[in-house]
Order: C-alpha cells, then structure tokens, then sequence
C-alpha cells in the first residue's frame, strides 16, 4: 500500500517512530488502502516498488521492500485500458 502513494523508502528512525508499522502507513495514508478506488495506482505501486526492491545474501526481500510488482505485473495487463480511462476521466474533473 506505501508505494502506490509514496515514491521514497521509509526512514528507519521514522518508522520507529510509530507503534507499530500499521500505525506508521496510516500516518502516512490517512485510513489505508481502499480497495474501492486506490488500485487505479497500481502502475505507480510497481514502479516505486521495483525502484526500492532489493534482497539480502538469503534471497529474502530487505526491510521495507515489496514484491507487489510480482503480482501488479500479472494483473495489471487486464486493467490497464481500463485503469487509464478512469484515469483521463479523472484528471478532467480535476
């Protein structure tokens, strides 16, 4: 959810500065991921996601990385067309 809105990687010390990392997001997204109108950014959850994606000496993705580009980029395809029409739609109204 962090990289279909935030293009830089979470600093350690911010991070700590929360609870819990659930508590950090949602001081980051306000109210999370809504699954009703935020996977029209899945273009921009791979992008930030393949840009911070790295994985230690055991093949295992590093603190604050993601692998949601594996699954974006299985889906994304399918709604594509879509996703840039809603996308045209809405900058007009804006």
């Amino acid at each position: 959810m962090y990289y279909h809105f935030i293009d830089e990687k979470p600093e350690e010390k911010e991070v700590k500065a929360y609870p819990t990392f659930k508590a950090f997001l949602n001081g980051k997204v306000k109210g999370g991921f809504d699954a009703r109108k935020d996977p029209i950014h899945i273009e921009t959850a791979i992008d930030n996601s393949l840009k911070h994606y790295a994985k230690d000496n055991k093949g295992q993705p590093i603190l604050y990385t993601t692998e949601v580009h594996n699954l974006a980029n299985s889906i994304y395809p399918f709604l594509k067309e879509t996703i840039q029409q809603l996308l045209k739609n809405t900058s007009v109204l804006s």
